[in-house]
């Protein structure tokens, strides 16, 4: 967690600006965000005790860390870290090592304070799997809007700092200083709801998974991970899907043949058009149409 030490003394220095948006936002006070890359110039161990809540997350690249007095440890990215007020914890900075990181500073008191020092017992710290990148996207969306911070945004800057601590209540333990993040049923019915929505709106065109993950605000890697458990199917099989439903209604209704199919739901040539139809459907579209009374369509 590379941090403007200057820039952070302002911050803790002030007074700030305390939205009075009920008692949540009354216990809670952003001190600063950050996502993006950094390159480090020396090999060093850093040594960092803020008198704040820091939540952490390496989005890309790995580093040696340590707790305190406890054993160091090598943390990899999409894992969360957790750190209360006043704990000790060092990183290790390699020279010419690149990294991308996204990580709040923040100040909680009262219940959400609690709340908050209940998960990160007994040793001051939690790292936490987020699978679904409930915290890490809006932690990563957080970091990116406090580089261009005015007043206008703030109410917007202090919604993405609640999503990441609300999500933070609901993590399971797995092991000591060790959480999940489980599957939000809301969650999943968004991301459902969404995915249909984008592959309705994209049948004419080719789509790719990243572009899927894009539309729907996660990484690929992500909806990877994640679209099988609440899909029952990858995305990419989602895809096809979706368009082969389409040539299917194509093919019976509108009398297409297999090229003008093909050219009219994106795929580069009949060949892979009936090459993904047999994949799904077990048939070709000339065997799908005789069984349901179609004409066999010609190329």
């Amino acid at each position: 967690m590379h941090i403007s030490c200057q820039f952070l003394q302002e911050q803790c220095d002030g007074d700030g600006e305390r939205m009075a948006c009920g008692q949540i936002m009354a216990e809670t006070r952003l001190i600063l965000a950050f996502s993006g890359w950094h390159r480090f110039d020396h090999t060093r161990w850093t040594e960092h005790c803020l008198r704040y809540w820091v939540l952490d997350m390496i989005v890309q690249g790995r580093q040696s860390q340590r707790i305190g007095k406890l054993p160091t440890f090598e943390r990899t990215s999409g894992l969360l870290a957790l750190y209360a007020p006043q704990t000790l914890f060092y990183e290790r900075q390699v020279a010419g090592q690149v990294m991308k990181e996204a990580y709040m500073v923040f100040e909680a008191r009262g219940a959400i304070d609690a709340m908050l020092l209940a998960i990160t017992v007994p040793h001051g710290y939690c790292h936490l799997d987020d699978p679904h990148e409930q915290v890490t996207a809006p932690l990563q969306r957080l970091g990116k809007r406090f580089l261009v911070y005015d007043p206008v945004t703030d109410i917007p800057i202090h919604a993405l700092m609640l999503a990441c601590i609300g999500s933070l209540a609901a993590s399971m333990p797995l092991a000591p200083d060790r959480r999940t993040l489980p599957e939000d049923t809301e969650v999943r019915e968004g991301l459902l709801n969404r995915s249909a929505a984008f592959l309705q709106a994209n049948l004419e065109r080719p789509v790719r998974v990243s572009d899927m993950a894009a539309a729907l605000g996660m990484s690929p890697s992500a909806l990877a991970h994640t679209y099988p458990n609440v899909a029952g199917e990858t995305p990419y099989r989602a895809i096809l899907r979706s368009k082969i439903n389409a040539a299917k209604r194509l093919l019976l209704s509108k009398g297409l043949n297999v090229q003008e199919t093909a050219d009219r739901l994106g795929f580069q040539s009949a060949f892979n058009f009936s090459r993904a139809f047999k994949r799904l459907e077990g048939c070709s579209p000339s065997q799908y149409l005789a069984r349901h009374g179609g004409n066999p369509p010609s190329i």
